[in-house]
């Protein structure tokens, strides 16, 4: 459509003027569009399934006793209801804000011309630490 149709008496588009014409939607060029900065924050689920090793928790027992019938095994399972799982998992694994600091300290290490001094075996916790991890769900809010 042009400018001349919108002013036809059959056109179904109301009169413009040169003015509306030119700032219609239609007739705006993206490209000029100037960006702007806005203050977001990214929210995100993350989980990651894996073994532990604690030794906060009470201790079982297994024991036979006798019974009128003869030897009778009792038990009782260990009991985690006071375990700290999160210092557990800290002892033995790594988080996610915890793998960040790391990056930002090997990046600032880099930034300053130097070599990250970690072991390959260190390397490779890192690498190890960072696989299993998945995300759940992600927003951002303005």
């Amino acid at each position: 459509m042009s400018y001349n149709e919108s002013l036809r008496v059959n056109s179904n588009y109301p009169p413009m003027s040169q003015s509306d014409w030119d700032n219609a939607p239609w007739n705006i060029n993206d490209d000029n569009i100037e960006p702007i900065e806005k203050d977001c924050t990214f929210l995100c689920s993350m989980q990651k399934s894996s073994s532990v090793e604690t030794t906060d928790y009470t201790s079982g027992f297994v024991d036979k006793e006798w019974d009128d019938g003869g030897w009778v095994t009792i038990h009782e399972d260990d009991d985690f209801s006071s375990t700290d799982w999160m210092n557990a998992w800290d002892e033995n694994h790594e988080t996610p804000i915890s793998l960040i600091k790391q990056l930002k300290e090997i990046a600032q290490c880099c930034l300053e011309g130097k070599t990250p001094t970690k072991t390959k075996t260190q390397w490779q916790y890192l690498f190890n630490e960072c696989n299993g991890w998945e995300q759940m769900d992600e927003q951002i809010d303005y």
